[in-house]
């Protein structure tokens, strides 16, 4: 489907091209809820070969954009490759408006997650004060980290348990062990705008 839209000989204004990362993105979704996500690897395959450098994703409108970047991202994450996916996922979350508070809160559930293990912290507090079913979810495991607790970061782990695998975050938040038992964290984390 992509490259039929990328053959079109038309101007990018004028052409079908203008859909092109809609329709991945409805692509990806329907994989998702079908789970069958490594269809949409080929999808990836087919759109890096049909668009090669003539064009760029910054010439397609903003919400294209942000869920294009969104799925890519939690592909990524999904095949444990956290750099792509923290790389993707940041800049889904830069382009997201500040009003789509769902789509904030979904990419934040993939954010968070890649971000405790590149950069060994969760930033917490003001940033989610606006996701209540987040901070719900992701509070204890920031404050288990913060005291360096093993036992309180299992009992946060357990207690979401049902959410987190469903979500496809549980293996992800499980590897949050390690940096409990590797090195002491600051006591204050920084709460900013990933």
């Amino acid at each position: 489907m992509p490259r039929l839209m990328v053959s079109v000989s038309n101007p990018l204004e004028d052409s079908r091209k203008w859909a092109l990362y809609y329709i991945a993105t409805l692509l990806f979704k329907s994989h998702f809820r079908l789970n069958h996500i490594s269809l949409s690897k080929n999808i990836l395959r087919s759109l890096k070969v049909a668009t090669g450098t003539e064009m760029s994703l910054s010439q397609f409108p903003r919400s294209h954009r942000v869920g294009f970047l969104y799925y890519c991202g939690v592909i990524h994450f999904l095949e444990e490759d956290y750099i792509a996916a923290e790389e993707q996922l940041t800049a889904a979350y830069d382009l997201c408006h500040f009003k789509a508070k769902k789509n904030l809160q979904l990419i934040l559930t993939y954010l968070i997650p890649t971000k405790l293990l590149t950069i060994a912290q969760i930033a917490v507090g003001a940033l989610l004060a606006r996701y209540p079913s987040l901070v719900r979810l992701f509070q204890p495991l920031c404050d288990a980290i913060r005291a360096g607790n093993l036992q309180a970061y299992n009992q946060a782990l357990e207690r979401g348990e049902e959410e987190f695998v469903k979500r496809r975050i549980y293996l992800t938040l499980e590897r949050g062990q390690d940096i409990i038992l590797r090195k002491p964290v600051p006591q204050s984390l920084p709460c900013r705008r990933f």
